[in-house]
Parts: C-alpha cells; structure tokens; sequence
C-alpha cells in the first residue's frame, strides 16, 4: 500500500516538474517578444524625438512698428509674396521693397531694401520716412540727410554713419582732414546740398569761402 502512494506522489512530481517547464518557456518566450517590441519603440522614438527636436530657427524684425517673424534666411522677395508673413500689403517695384507707396529704407544703411536681400540676423529697425531723404556722397560714399538739414545738424544725427565730426565749425572725417565742396571749406552752419559729391581735403586756411 504505501508504494502505490510513493508511485502516486511521484507521478504527481513529474507532471508539477512538466508543467513548471512549460510554464518557464512560455514566460521566456513572453519576455524575448517584450524585449523586441521595447527596442523597436525604442529605436522608433528615437527617431521621432530626433525629427521633432529639429526646429526652424526663426527671426524676428521691425517695419514702422509692425513686427514679423519669419524662417532664418527668408529673402525679402519670400517674405512679400507668403501672405502669411506679409499681412499689412508690402509690394516689389522698381528692385525695391515697398509698402504702399513709400520705400522701405534700412535705417542701418539708409539704402532701399532689396528683394534678394537675405535675412541672416535681426534686422534692424526700417523706417519707410527715410524715402524722404536727400542723398549727397562724400569721396564717393553715399549718404542720407533731411531737406535742409545744416551739417552740424548732420553730424549729430543718425545719418552720420562716416563717424564724422566738427572741430571749429569745419567737418572733420576720422582721418583729420576737412570736408570740402569745389574746393570750398564745408561750414557747421550751412545747409546740406542734394547729390552733391563732397571731398576730403587738408586744411588750409586759404581755401576760399565756406559752403
């Protein structure tokens, strides 16, 4: 009797000792398929989360107190014809940038602002009243100034991008020389003349009346 109980409980033993191997595979196979599909979503997020933190670098700029903000890079010409970017009317006419019937002008270089013309930093501020101004160059240098600005009024101004200064009433370049027209020392009180081409020269004392 009791060795058909020993038979008993061992045949009991071998089917709990089967099914815990089945039972052990089957967990082993679980992990082994969980272990894939981790490492797909993991290689799948890793390609999103690369993608998404690709960002446009944008910038952001001034016309007569509109701001706008648009992509690095974006050339003028881009920014007139995407209307959602330009949404106050800006125009191209002649080679320039307009908006409405005024010049956009930069006010760091007092030149009209160009199609082509590349946006690769923050531009400064652009003011269209600058389409009002007269222009004249000084040894071939272009500059702008207000109809019947004196040059003393110049010299203070922000049109005065030479760095040029007033020593005695006379107009002085960085190079220490004097400002001339025709020959005539350039005077601190008089008037600016439109698209007059002005001249350094050395001072001289003799040089003739002042202009």
């Amino acid at each position: 009797m009791q060795k058909m109980r020993d038979r008993s409980n061992l045949k009991k033993g071998v089917i709990s000792e089967d099914v815990a191997k089945a039972i052990s595979g089957f967990l082993i196979i679980l992990v082994f398929i969980a272990a894939i599909a981790l490492i797909g979503n993991s290689g799948g997020g890793s390609s999103s989360s690369s993608s998404g933190s690709t960002k446009v670098e944008k910038i952001s700029f001034v016309v007569n107190d509109y701001v706008f903000e648009v992509p690095k890079d974006t050339t003028w010409e881009s920014f007139v014809n995407n209307s959602s970017y330009n949404t106050v009317g800006f125009t191209i006419k002649d080679a320039c940038v307009y908006l409405g019937e005024n010049k956009i002008i930069s006010s760091k270089t007092y030149l009209p602002v160009s199609p082509s013309m590349l946006v690769n930093s923050y531009i400064d501020y652009i003011d269209e009243s600058l389409a009002n101004l007269i222009t004249f160059s000084i040894e071939g240098v272009k500059y702008f100034a207000t109809p019947g600005m004196t040059w003393g009024e110049w010299v203070e101004s922000e049109y005065n991008t030479g760095d040029y200064t007033h020593v005695n009433s006379t107009i002085r370049p960085p190079s220490h020389h004097c400002v001339y027209l025709n020959g005539d020392l350039v005077s601190y009180s008089r008037e600016i003349y439109a698209n007059a081409e002005y001249k350094h020269g050395e001072w001289n004392s003799g040089s003739g009346g002042s202009v």
